[in-house]
């Protein structure tokens, strides 16, 4: 079965006239953001995705993005929507991982995720960011434990960049413990 893909959720969303422009947080995330994973958490209103739309704009790296919404708790939809915005950067990435979404209905993560980070790591030699826009509305343990997985196994070209209201249920103790991971919360924005 195919999932079709709504090419707007794997599009940077674009910036409005007149904001504001927090350079403070932009050079920030300029630094820190090669970390395995970058942390944009805050509640509703502080410009989380504003100030992503704009860091990408200056970016000098591949930036893959994904606006989640309730439908992504659904893995396959999830994984099918993260390989799409992946493709993006590289159209060659994740044809494997792509046959195995449209081969089977009983996903198995590692059955998707491997092939795809042994392409990044085989293929990729610049950087990847993937942002995970809207994170908050993932409630089901399988997506996590998916994103745990790229977050433990990520070759060092892919980053990936979640933007949350909550701090979302990851092993971000050990990342923390590593120091593979940077942070910005409501009092940083």
């Amino acid at each position: 079965m195919t999932i079709p893909i709504l090419s707007t959720k794997t599009h940077i969303p674009p910036i409005r006239e007149n904001i504001l422009s927090r350079s403070g947080v932009l050079a920030y995330l300029d630094t820190k953001a090669g970390a395995k994973l970058t942390l944009v958490s805050a509640p509703a209103g502080y410009g989380k995705t504003t100030l992503l739309s704009q860091w990408t704009q200056h970016a000098k790296n591949a930036i893959a993005w994904v606006s989640l919404d309730e439908s992504d708790n659904d893995l396959s939809r999830f994984l099918t929507y993260l390989v799409a915005a992946l493709q993006e950067t590289n159209p060659s990435l994740g044809e494997t991982s792509q046959d195995v979404l449209l081969s089977s209905p009983q996903i198995q993560v590692k059955s998707v995720l491997i092939p795809l980070l042994n392409d990044i790591q085989n293929t990729i030699s610049q950087n990847i960011f993937l942002v995970l826009d809207d994170y908050h509305v993932i409630d089901e343990q399988v997506v996590h434990q998916a994103v745990d997985f790229l977050l433990e196994y990520a070759p060092t070209q892919l980053h990936i960049v979640i933007a949350s209201r909550s701090t979302p249920p990851l092993a971000l103790s050990k990342l923390r413990a590593r120091r593979q991971m940077s942070e910005l919360r409501a009092e940083d924005l």
